[in-house]
């Protein structure tokens, strides 16, 4: 949020308006997203309802433009897609049934985007990542996601995809298990600053 003061301001013009609206607006939210959350948690047994500690500040680095969260939105639904039908052509319907799209729910602030099963009924946390580029284009990961990664490696997968054609929600996927420290590389591009 920004607040512009012009130069005969001598208090703080609307601000504590401003903060008020802002935090109401963030408590009804996170209220609404609680309560969906929890029953979907009563239901499908999500493996970490209260997973909470690192969300606090982690913001998601992917750039917030139209055309990427479409494509992102693109790349989750077909891998959603892809774990259900192999879930079904193993047998596992059951499990198909419960297949979470977890991003949808929380937005960013479960470390994860879809949760899944393996045939044999062990929980997958999935992080996808979409380009239309080569299998060696970058794409972005926040904080949260990496520690996510790290704390239930046991669980977690990611899902690289590529050369993705969001118009046939086609393109090549790379699965990858357990931290993703250990088989990515990170390089800083984007830092929080403040005023010293």
């Amino acid at each position: 949020m920004c607040c512009i003061y012009s130069s005969n301001d001598t208090k703080k013009p609307q601000i504590d308006f401003l903060i008020a609206t802002v935090n109401a607006y963030a408590a009804r939210k996170k209220s609404i997203r609680h309560r969906h959350h929890r029953s979907i948690s009563r239901e499908r047994g999500h493996p970490w309802p209260h997973y909470r500690q690192l969300q606090a500040g982690c913001l998601r680095s992917r750039e917030s433009s139209i055309g990427e969260t479409d494509l992102g939105d693109a790349g989750e639904l077909a891998v959603l897609k892809m774990e259900r039908q192999n879930l079904i052509d193993r047998g596992r319907a059951d499990l198909a049934d419960n297949i979470v799209h977890i991003s949808q729910i929380e937005e960013d602030g479960a470390g994860y985007d879809s949760k899944s099963y393996t045939h044999d009924g062990d929980v997958k946390c999935i992080e996808v990542e979409i380009t239309k580029g080569g299998l060696i284009s970058s794409c972005y990961v926040s904080k949260l996601e990496v520690a996510f990664s790290k704390k239930c490696f046991r669980n977690y997968y990611l899902y690289r995809s590529y050369d993705f054609a969001p118009e046939k929600s086609q393109g090549s996927f790379l699965v990858k298990k357990g931290k993703i420290t250990d088989y990515c590389e990170f390089q800083p591009v984007k830092y929080r600053v403040v005023l010293k």
